[in-house]
């Protein structure tokens, strides 16, 4: 029975390291590279193409308002700068992340995946309506770079 408590201890705590690790990696800015919804490019949708995490709040690029076909620049400066908190769920080995807002591209629920090309560390946020490509930005020293 005892090995059943260590067994579990082990877990929970092996879990909740594995956490915190994913989100200190989300921590910071990204840059957006690819935004599809429904399988169509909707990046030009968006003012800007960056996201920042900074604790459990973050900016999302802010979606262009449209009337009429016709951009709404009220309505889009309503929607620019919002802060947003977003929460981060483990599922068994995998994460997602959750928007607390009403964009329909960012609002659905995430799953995260984190790799590295180029050089560059990587997350595709993904679900079945939503594909996003992202690159975090990161200073470097130059002298790093040799």
């Amino acid at each position: 029975m005892r090995r059943i408590y260590i067994l579990l201890a082990v877990t929970l705590f092996y879990s909740c390291s594995k956490k915190q690790k994913v989100y200190n990696h989300l921590q910071g800015q990204w840059l957006i590279e690819a935004i599809y919804y429904n399988n169509q490019n909707v990046i030009t949708e968006y003012l800007s193409n960056g996201v920042d995490f900074e604790d459990d709040f973050s900016h999302l690029p802010t979606k262009i308002q449209k009337v009429n076909d016709k951009i709404n620049w009220n309505l889009t400066q309503i929607e620019r700068g919002k802060i947003i908190s977003w929460d981060l769920i483990q599922k068994d080995t995998l994460f997602y992340i959750k928007f607390h807002t009403k964009d329909e591209v960012f609002g659905d629920t995430l799953q995260i995946r984190f790799y590295r090309e180029d050089g560059f560390n990587k997350m595709d946020l993904t679900n079945k309506h939503a594909y996003i490509k992202l690159s975090k930005w990161e200073f470097q020293n130059p002298d790093d770079m040799n």
